[in-house]
């Protein structure tokens, strides 16, 4: 009967680059007995100058002959990794299982493996993931553009990688945001075969907490690499992302941010202004209106006569129009106390013009009140006028300096 044996069938380049993958296929050969086989186990492999794992997916068995005897074939694959330059030595792989036909343990050795690795040229420190293909890819699990102070996201960052494995990864970081509290979780990593494509994954979480209002800037990622079929390098890269965070009101005194230093500048910022208003609120008590507010005042008055004004050159009679004309005036016109029309009529000639048609209008017929009250200003004279009031009002507005020789006289 034929004696067992691992056999091993290197694949990839004759001459691997340092971090290069170099798969090995590793097939153990079992004579069919009557008794079903156990199955067997691969002890842990050690090798100088290189990393090596098992690869979680293997082929299914196949059943081949030589000569008259039937073998059971089952098949492993070994990644290989080289991290040192020169001459490597793969020691001898051991299988190791039980034959229950003899009751005794079985321990089956292979040769050793010898191959070369090498730098790749233009290579720098650190040196580049060697690799068919990588990207880099991010998302945030919320809507960035409505994040306030005290809200939390939580941003991922994949790298995906064909031909490789996470253990070759180089070590990457999210780095820190001022401004925002970071929580990085633990990463995550993930290696498959398919369709004889090996494929790596690794993701990166971190969840940060604003703690202060503005603009924060996400740090980028960039990863230089190197695909061995055409010896070109690359660089895969995520850009830095701009991010504007908002006030949050229902955090009180704490709106504008949750970190010692900005919270202690709002509420102190938050108590000086209550009491600038609270000294404002006793101060007007005490002393009654500032000259500001009677400013206002002033003009909120002076504003709602004059849109009385308007109203009532369309709706009433000449009468009534001059009545709130002089009501008008003496707010405009502070500086005049008299009860006439010359303060408008010498404020814009055509204010002038419109004045003496009104006086026209007021004493065209005897001045009868009952008639007076009675008639309607002329649909021209009301549109001259309007025009005319909204100019003069602006003249009469403006601060009037008086000179000596006015003073004098």
């Amino acid at each position: 009967m034929s004696a067992p044996r691992l056999e091993l069938t290197r694949a990839g380049p004759p001459v691997p680059w340092l971090g290069q993958l170099v798969p090995i296929e590793v097939a153990l050969w079992r004579p069919q007995t009557a008794a079903p086989q156990e199955a067997f186990s691969l002890d842990d492999v050690v090798a100088p100058g290189m990393i090596a794992k098992w690869s979680e997916q293997s082929a299914p068995p196949d059943d081949r002959r030589e000569g008259d005897t039937e073998y059971l074939v089952q098949h492993r694959t070994l990644l290989v990794f080289p991290q040192a330059e020169g001459e490597l030595v793969l020691p001898p792989l051991v299988a190791r299982w039980h034959d229950a036909l003899v009751h005794a343990d079985v321990v089956v050795a292979s040769k050793e493996l010898h191959f070369r690795s090498a730098i790749p040229e233009g290579a720098a420190e650190p040196l580049p993931l060697i690799a068919s293909s990588v990207r880099l890819e991010q998302t945030f699990d919320r809507e960035l553009s409505q994040v306030r102070v005290g809200d939390g996201f939580t941003r991922s960052v994949t790298l995906h990688a064909t031909d490789t494995d996470p253990i070759v990864f180089p070590e990457l970081a999210l780095g820190h945001v001022s401004g925002l509290r970071e929580y990085p979780a633990a990463s995550s990593a993930r290696a498959s075969s398919e369709r004889g494509q090996i494929e790596a994954q690794l993701v990166l979480r971190s969840t940060y907490v604003v703690e202060r209002v503005g603009r924060h800037t996400l740090p980028g990622l960039s990863l230089r690499w190197l695909e061995p079929h055409s010896g070109r390098y690359q660089e895969a890269t995520l850009p830095a992302l701009q991010l504007w965070t908002a006030p949050n009101l229902a955090l009180g005194f704490q709106c504008l941010g949750t970190a010692p230093g900005t919270a202690v500048v709002t509420e102190i910022g938050s108590l000086g202004l209550l009491l600038l208003f609270a000294v404002a609120f006793v101060r007007r008590r005490r002393h009654g209106p500032g000259r500001r507010e009677r400013a206002l005042r002033a003009r909120g008055r002076e504003r709602r006569a004059f849109h009385r004004l308007l109203r009532s050159l369309r709706t009433s009679a000449p009468l009534g129009f001059l009545d709130n004309v002089y009501t008008w005036l003496p707010l405009c016109a502070p500086a005049s106390s008299e009860r006439t029309l010359a303060p408008l009529a010498h404020a814009t000639r055509e204010a002038h013009d419109a004045c003496a048609r009104l006086q026209r209008e007021l004493f065209r017929v005897p001045p009868a009140r009952d008639v007076q009250a009675t008639r309607q200003l002329p649909e021209r004279l009301r549109k001259v006028f309007a025009s005319s009031l909204r100019h003069a009002r602006r003249v009469l507005r403006r601060p009037q300096r008086s000179g000596g020789l006015v003073s004098l006289n």
